[in-house]
Formats: structure tokens, sequence, C-alpha cells
């Protein structure tokens, strides 16, 4: 895989990360943006379904069902 796309899948996974840890922060406003950052960078992979999406998604459902 070329460069770019490393740092787009660490940028995504580092993004996911930070918006789990926010909201088990209790910070959901934050998480939610960090969550939604992860998702926008995830269509450019060109991956169909990769698990950091799918977990960005359940974190994002959890964030705004409270």
């Amino acid at each position: 895989t070329s460069p770019a796309r490393n740092a787009d899948l660490r940028r995504m996974r580092t993004q996911t990360e930070i918006g789990l840890a926010l909201l088990d922060l209790g910070k959901r406003d934050a998480a939610i943006t960090a969550l939604d950052r992860a998702r926008a960078i995830s269509p450019h992979l060109q991956v169909p379904s990769p698990p950091d999406r799918g977990d960005s998604k359940a974190a994002l459902i959890r964030a705004r069902q409270k």
C-alpha cells in the first residue's frame, strides 16, 4: 500500500480511538466529532467495510443514543 493510504488508515484508526475514549469520558459531542472524522476518511480508502469503520459506526450509534 502507498504511504498516503497508510497515513489515512492510521488517521482513521486514531480518530476512532479518540472518539471511543471521549465517549467513555462522557464527552459525547467531542466523541461524535472525532468519530465523524474517522468515518469521513473511510470511504476514500476504497475498502468495502473495514472493521475500523464498523467500530466508529457502533460508537456513533452509542453516542447519539444517550
